[in-house]
């Protein structure tokens, strides 16, 4: 009367089995016929999609670079003898996805990645349908896929073409080096430090990355690892778990950074205090000349005196009790004259004798250049001509050698000669000078005792001379 269901069986026991007797009769006679009629299961159900809740579209957040499973679609059928098989619908981002036949695992085929979006829109929203089917009907469920960001770019410079080492040259005295310049993929703040290796100790920066000397570094000093005036520093670009490094390699070029210096040598008998009057004039109109105490060496034992301009000891010297630095009775002293622009140290020499012996007088103009009386020795031979220098560097000397350098000295052969505190000589060399601009290695002799020297360089119109320090 009703078509049988599998699924809700009609018969008495509920067992799928009907048993039905049928009878023919001729009118006067009659007999019957049981039947026993099985009901088996056909295919006529839909898959009915159960996982999360059998919602039809789900919204799933799935953090970048992920290779593992995002979802999994499930289905039952209540067709007791067929089976479920996924698949993807090839339709809005599915080309992306795979899924497993049986187990309805939906992965990506390739890992996302938050900053290169592949999906259709490129805004990290992949839409993929899984289909389940049991070969004659069949259910889906869509899934919606948002990507989420991930800190997995380290930081890349940009500063200097990414370069990983840099090198730049820069003169003597100047304190930024550079400004680095570093970003990040995943947006996410980057924050410089100095790497603690090489010369890292001597740099700074900071959070808008400029990179800076702690002090400035001096040509003639210089405070590098090897003492070569080559600075080597890394700059780090760290956002937090990952991080960039960008080397400098710094090469510090020498320039005329030194006032003009003149030394004297005075003479004074113990127990004076005046050294020598200080007396310049300014050939330009509403210039004067300014002396000022330089503080070094033995500058502290002196002064100018505030009434007459002279230079002049604290405390009247003691030849039995000598005070300076190295108590020989030679105090080292400099003063600065200034005139407007123009600058020159003064280096006096003072002898203090057990006896009168007279004292030495000093004047000076500041332009075209210092003129001076009984001077002994001369670093520039004009003041207004800055590119004439001799140069001894390093000072203190270490390891028995130091350079000599010559800036536009006249060509020729210059005597170095190396004199003991008492005034003998320890060591003599000839110095064939080539002209121009050049640099002498010299190397002293190897049983030459530690202590404080005082070095002279003779030659033509030039006589240098300069407190050495041997350690």
């Amino acid at each position: 009367i009703t078509a049988p269901d599998f699924e809700l069986p009609g018969d008495a026991d509920g067992d799928n089995a009907y048993i039905v007797t049928v009878q023919v009769s001729d009118g006067d006679t009659a007999v019957t016929q049981r039947f026993k009629i099985k009901i088996t299961d056909g295919n006529d159900n839909a898959p009915v999609i159960t996982s999360y809740n059998g919602e039809f579209s789900v919204t799933l957040r799935v953090a970048e670079n992920t290779t593992a499973a995002v979802g999994i679609a499930t289905a039952a059928d209540v067709d007791k003898n067929t089976t479920i098989a996924y698949s993807i619908v090839d339709e809005e981002d599915g080309a992306k996805f795979t899924v497993n036949p049986s187990t309805g695992e939906l992965k990506f085929i390739t890992a996302p990645d938050f900053d290169r979006p592949a999906d259709t829109n490129g805004d990290n929203v992949y839409i993929v349908t899984v289909r389940a089917s049991d070969g004659v009907f069949s259910a889906t469920q869509r899934f919606k896929i948002k990507i989420t960001d991930e800190n997995d770019n380290a930081p890349a410079f940009s500063s200097h073409n990414g370069d990983a080492v840099v090198n730049l040259e820069l003169p003597e005295n100047v304190q930024l080096v550079t400004t680095v310049a570093a970003a990040d993929a995943d947006s996410t703040p980057v924050v410089y430090s100095i790497v603690s290796e090489n010369d890292g100790a001597l740099f700074l920066v900071n959070a808008a990355g400029e990179l800076n000397f702690v002090t400035p570094p001096d040509f003639e000093h210089p405070a590098d690892g090897d003492h070569d005036n080559i600075y080597k520093v890394s700059v780090k670009a760290s956002d937090g778990s990952l991080s960039a490094v960008q080397q400098f390699v710094i090469t510090i070029t020498d320039r005329n950074d030194n006032p003009p210096t003149a030394t004297m040598t005075i003479r004074v008998p113990e127990n004076t205090v005046e050294v020598t009057p200080l007396e310049g004039t300014d050939d330009d109109a509403g210039s004067s000349v300014v002396f000022t105490m330089v503080d070094n060496e033995d500058g502290a034992l002196f002064r100018i005196n505030p009434v007459n301009g002279s230079l002049e000891f604290r405390a009247a010297p003691d030849f039995e009790n000598p005070a300076d630095a190295d108590h020989d009775n030679t105090y080292l002293v400099s003063v600065k004259m200034t005139a407007g622009d123009n600058i020159t140290i003064l280096r006096f020499q003072v002898k203090v004798t057990a006896s009168d012996a007279g004292t030495g007088r000093m004047t000076g103009r500041s332009t075209p250049e210092p003129q001076m009386q009984a001077i002994v020795v001369l670093q520039l031979e004009a003041g207004q001509e800055p590119g004439k220098t001799i140069r001894v560097y390093p000072n203190p000397v270490t390891g028995k050698r130091f350079t000599l350098r010559m800036d536009s000295i006249a060509s020729g052969s210059y005597t170095l000669e190396l004199y003991t505190a008492a005034g003998q000589l320890a060591c003599r060399q000839q110095i064939s000078h080539t002209g121009k601009s050049a640099l002498y290695p010299v190397q002293l002799p190897g049983s030459l005792a530690a202590g404080v020297y005082l070095l002279q360089l003779t030659g033509i119109k030039t006589r240098y001379t300069e407190k050495l320090m041997i350690r």
